[in-house]
């Protein structure tokens, strides 16, 4: 009986602290690599598109993304300098599941060459709830420019 006790606590304990690191339910992680279709001054957004490789509450799921995002213009100039992701909104699209909710903030900063370093944050509001966070490199190298990054539960 007390083997019996001593597992369901840390059982609890362990379900406790699984819910506490999740930012969001489901639990959404995984990559992300795409290209970026439009161009702010053309389209007043930057639009991205690509496939992305997800974890769905520890489930592998295959699918792809659209993202519509605004930002402070002109991108960053000087190596280290950041300008504000003002707003946007985002949808990941696999066979079983469509998430998708607005880009509520975020940063783009410039790397070395042309290349930036992309993180937003993410508000899931269709197929779930809470906060996903996108850490990744847009690079403007050649044409099409690409982006690659990691979705997580944490900044």
């Amino acid at each position: 009986m007390k083997h019996r006790l001593q597992f369901a606590v840390g059982l609890v304990i362990m379900m406790m602290a699984t819910q506490a690191t999740a930012v969001s339910i489901p639990v959404i992680t995984w990559i992300a690599s795409g290209t970026e279709l439009c161009f702010q001054f053309l389209c007043g957004s930057a639009i991205f598109g690509g496939d992305v490789q997800l974890k769905v509450d520890g489930k592998p799921r295959k699918g792809s993304f659209l993202v519509s995002v605004t930002h402070e213009s002109p991108l960053p100039d000087v190596e280290g300098a950041t300008k504000l992701i003002l707003g946007g909104d985002w949808v990941i699209m696999t066979k079983k599941d469509v998430f998708s909710g607005p880009v509520t903030g975020g940063t783009i900063t410039r790397l070395e060459g042309n290349n930036f370093a992309v993180n937003a944050d993410l508000t899931l509001e269709n197929g779930g709830t809470g906060l996903i966070y996108f850490s990744g490199t847009l690079s403007h190298e050649q044409f099409p420019f690409t982006i690659v990054g990691v979705i997580s539960q944490a900044p």
